[in-house]
């Protein structure tokens, strides 16, 4: 770490003093909130490596909820805006579109790109949309994380997939595609193995709640172009 980031993480400005010295506060449901503060140049390195969950960090997420206008004006110069849902406990950030920047500002005034859009494979892409609507379901059944093994993540895609003969080769592409998501930042493997899986709630960010009715559509239409590329590999896999 360059010593310009380490003054950046450690310096604390007199607001966060003092909260840092007034300690914990009760809030109006009785439960204690933490209060430590933590510098802005901190809360920056984590939202740039990746999503921020209440879950894992509620000390971290606490001061993004805290600092959240502070830190969108600090990520504005670098072409970046804070997402955070507070109700979902997690926050990230998000490049800002050509149209959310001041008209007197030019294409080549603009920073570049820092986060790079990444175009995710096929089974990668279709996980993700059966996986929102897993989150859907267990929204509705009122359960607060949804949870499920690798088994049942397979026997619930297998129904999609009668196309592909070889089970095993999809059971490791599943896999594959899992451990890519997880990098991503939508699942969480909850041991070594990666027998269990929770779907993280972020993924709600990339379906609107208008959108859930049209999921279904839009999984039949993945699937038909998945069903057309399972067959060009199976007759690539023939030919060997």
């Amino acid at each position: 770490m360059t010593e310009e980031v380490q003054d950046i993480e450690n310096v604390l400005t007199a607001d966060e003093v003092e909260v840092m010295e007034s300690g914990s506060e009760e809030s109006a449901d009785g439960q204690v909130g933490l209060r430590l503060a933590v510098p802005v140049g901190t809360l920056m390195a984590h939202l740039l490596k990746g999503p921020v969950y209440r879950s894992g960090n509620n000390m971290i997420f606490g001061n993004i909820l805290r600092l959240q206008n502070r830190l969108n004006g600090e990520f504005a110069p670098l072409g970046l805006k804070l997402e955070l849902d507070d109700a979902e406990g997690y926050a990230y950030l998000k490049s800002r579109s050509a149209d959310e920047y001041p008209d007197d500002i030019k294409a080549s005034q603009r920073p570049p790109q820092l986060l790079p859009r990444v175009q995710l494979p096929l089974l990668d892409s279709f996980l993700l949309t059966w996986f929102r609507l897993k989150v859907s379901e267990s929204d509705a059944a009122g359960e607060p994380r949804c949870i499920m093994t690798f088994e049942e993540i397979v026997s619930g895609l297998l129904p999609y997939f009668k196309q592909e003969k070889d089970e095993g080769a999809l059971r490791r592409s599943i896999s594959g595609s899992l451990k890519k998501l997880a990098g991503l930042g939508f699942v969480h493997r909850l041991d070594d193995k990666g027998e269990r899986i929770e779907i993280l709630r972020i993924i709600k960010a990339l379906f609107t709640a208008q959108a859930i009715n049209g999921l279904r559509k839009n999984l039949e239409e993945r699937l038909e172009n998945y069903a057309e590329y399972a067959q060009k590999r199976a007759a690539e896999r023939a030919e060997r």
